[in-house]
């Protein structure tokens, strides 16, 4: 499900879109880390789902606005 009006960019470039896939960290002792951030018409709250290893968890991300 998407939010109208928000799109997610993360990396270097950062292409914007309503999905982001990253690849796993080259080992368990290192972290990934991507510059980037949301873009949105208005504040809003915005609800992110992230997916790994089968697993899902969701979590809503205050943008501007509160959540």
């Amino acid at each position: 499900m998407t939010t109208p009006g928000v799109t997610i960019g993360w990396g270097s470039p950062g292409p914007e879109g309503a999905t982001i896939r990253v690849p796993a960290c080259p080992s368990a002792n290192g972290w990934l880390a991507f510059a980037g951030g949301y873009t949105v018409t208005e504040p809003t709250c915005v609800a992110l789902t992230v997916r790994a290893d089968g697993r899902e968890q969701r979590a809503e991300v205050s943008v501007g606005g509160t959540c």
